[in-house]
């Protein structure tokens, strides 16, 4: 609907802007637990490629110049991620928003518990946010960039994949998983073996009437004008 895409692009792209200009007290990642009470400064964990293993807790943002890759091991909670490319190895779980401007990778077992974001953000570059295996994510996903490359910009949901919230696509959708919740898109995708179908679904199913009354949703979807936090 054009009311939801003219509320939502400004949205992303404030968001966009606000984290990427965002500063705060450097720190070794190299550490098992990171936890930071949002009463305090921002701790941030920056560098051009990062692998990580620890806990993250509360108002920390992790920062890179090139790949975030989340290990198994690590766990998150409530974090800001900013990179072009973030990566979840399988087995991870935890909850954050985790913004790319280029790709982000679930990949078998992974589970992004409520409430997580996760985003997509460009103008120019083609752009994907896809699952790689069973995974589950509660919470919002969004992909948004310029007018007139949406086809280069996907999301992909593997079979068995279980998505619990809000998806907004200014792209291809392709979903072949169970949705609970409410989906926007410009065109939904279908890769079958002998062609390729758009604004067809297979093996998928939506229902946003299952979705808990208690997941507050963005502003922008207009399901209540009740504002809460949720943080």
């Amino acid at each position: 609907p054009k009311f939801l895409v003219e509320s939502v692009v400004p949205f992303i792209e404030e968001k966009f802007e606000r984290v990427n200009q965002m500063q705060g007290n450097w720190i070794d990642h190299t550490g098992d637990t990171i936890s930071n009470s949002y009463f305090n400064d921002l701790l941030m964990i920056s560098g051009s490629n990062l692998e990580l293993f620890g806990v993250y807790d509360g108002k920390v943002l992790i920062k890179a110049s090139g790949t975030v890759v989340f290990d198994s091991l690590a766990r998150t909670s409530g974090v800001i991620v900013y990179a072009p490319e973030i990566e979840f190895k399988s087995g991870f779980e935890g909850s954050g928003q985790f913004l790319a401007t280029d790709t982000i990778i679930l990949n078998k077992e992974v589970k992004l518990e409520y409430p997580s974001l996760l985003a997509v953000y460009n103008e120019k570059k083609p752009a994907t946010i896809q699952t790689r295996g069973k995974a589950e994510i509660e919470g919002w996903v969004l992909m948004e960039g310029g007018k007139d490359n949406f086809r280069d910009r996907v999301i992909y949901f593997e079979d068995g994949t279980i998505f619990k919230g809000l998806v907004y696509c200014n792209g291809m959708f392709e979903p072949y998983a169970d949705i609970i919740g409410h989906v926007t898109t410009k065109k939904f995708l279908v890769n079958a073996p002998s062609a390729v179908y758009e604004n067809y679904l297979f093996n998928t199913t939506i229902d946003y009437t299952k979705l808990d009354t208690a997941f507050l949703t963005l502003n922008q979807w207009f399901y209540s004008n009740q504002a809460r936090i949720l943080q």
